[in-house]
């Protein structure tokens, strides 16, 4: 009976101590959160002193320490955890931060240089060191933990992009540019990825300073690799974003006398102008392709986009004349006669809109949906969308569509 009742007691007991300590904890971390560290701090000594080996209590009454600059009690702090884990890197970069943030610079970098020699290619230990460094905004320190396991794995790159992050916020522009297009460099033609010019542009934004930066940066490894096939296509998408068309127009028709797919590139820069209503680029690289002849693969895509591009500079000018509209009506005939399995396409539409809304002939609009809904292989929506817009043609007639 007694041996039950005191199994009973210390079990109570230990309940009570963790009920109470989490009381402690939670209004130290109270305090912690509201910045008032000095109350903060006698709660998490007593605390740590209960538990020494709970990571939280730890974390906090050392940034509680750091906040009231009691860098002697932080660096004790530390120092007893290193007894008991002596192999931690992350506790000996804590001892180091202490020391910076006490104007003990060389007693830091000591500590830095003795985590650094750890690093061995583990990429999970590479990554929270360097991770560590950056939160603490010691980015030089940062860039030596990457570049060291860089090169003990031997695996060129693998580290580029998070490179290419701390050399920016090192200032370092154009070897952040560099290392971003490095990373796409195991391929030598253009794989068609984007992540690159993503990554390029989260770096340059809209800033114009950093646009031609970027560009600098570009044409320098160019100059150095001129056979670099991924190079110039870096260059023609720098002048896009700088929105200075013609220069992409003049990289592009130099990366398309060696492409392993000729029209490509001059589809991507056709369809990138449209975007920015860049009409006369847009239109000239289209045309560029149609040039290539019936024979290529996408010259069928240049014939559509071709008419989408005047279309839409149509719907966009402030002074259209009679010889723009009478152009495009023209190429709308010449594509539907060559071909014919257009008609069940949402071309066919913007077609007969056209024929509505600019060339002012109600009847041919009419026409070209009527013939389009006779034709064998429309899907289902286009057929709905069709029967829709005749619908509203026929109304304006003053006929009702049966």
């Amino acid at each position: 009976m007694l041996l039950r009742f005191l199994c009973c007691f210390i079990s109570f007991l230990g309940l009570f101590l963790n009920v109470a300590a989490q009381s402690d904890y939670d209004k130290a971390r109270s305090y912690l959160d509201q910045k008032n560290y000095s109350l903060a701090a006698p709660i998490y000594q007593k605390l740590i002193e209960q538990n020494s080996s709970n990571e939280e209590y730890y974390q906090d009454y050392l940034t509680v320490l750091k906040a009231l600059k009691e860098y002697k009690e932080a660096e004790q702090l530390v120092v007893k955890q290193l007894k008991t884990k002596p192999q931690n890197p992350l506790l000996l970069l804590d001892l180091g931060h202490i020391y910076w943030e006490n104007k003990k610079q060389k007693k830091a970098e000591e500590i830095y240089q003795q985590v650094l020699e750890t690093i061995n290619g583990d990429d999970v230990l590479t990554q929270k060191i360097a991770n560590n460094f950056s939160l603490h905004q010691q980015t030089d320190w940062a860039i030596k933990c990457l570049e060291k396991s860089a090169q003990i794995i031997n695996i060129p790159g693998v580290y580029n992009l998070a490179l290419a992050k701390l050399y920016e916020q090192k200032g370092d522009f154009e070897k952040a540019i560099s290392l971003v297009i490095q990373n796409n460099l195991n391929s030598p033609e253009f794989s068609g990825d984007e992540s690159t010019e993503a990554m390029l542009l989260s770096l340059v934004g809209q800033d114009e300073e950093k646009q031609l930066k970027a560009q600098k940066a570009i044409v320098k490894l160019l100059q150095a690799a001129p056979e670099n096939y991924y190079y110039s296509h870096l260059l023609s998408w720098i002048f896009s974003v700088q929105n200075k068309w013609e220069q992409a127009f003049v990289q592009v028709n130099a990366l398309e006398k060696r492409a392993i797919e000729p029209g490509r590139f001059y589809m991507d820069l056709s369809q990138s102008a449209l975007s920015k209503n860049a009409y006369s680029v847009a239109l000239k690289a289209c045309n560029a392709l149609i040039q290539l002849g019936p024979q290529n693969p996408r010259y069928a895509m240049a014939r559509e986009q071709q008419l989408v591009i005047l279309f839409q500079q149509l719907e966009n000018s402030t002074s259209a004349d009679k010889h723009q509209t009478e152009t495009l009506e023209k190429e709308f005939e010449s594509y539907f006669t060559e071909y014919p399995q257009a008609y069940s396409k949402a071309l066919l539409n913007e077609y007969a809109r056209f024929e509505m809304e600019y060339a002012h002939n109600t009847q041919k609009a009419i026409a070209l949906l009527e013939k389009a809904l006779v034709t064998v292989h429309s899907n289902q929506f286009f057929r709905g969308t069709t029967k829709l817009q005749l619908g509203d043609y026929l109304l304006i007639e003053g006929k009702m569509w049966e």
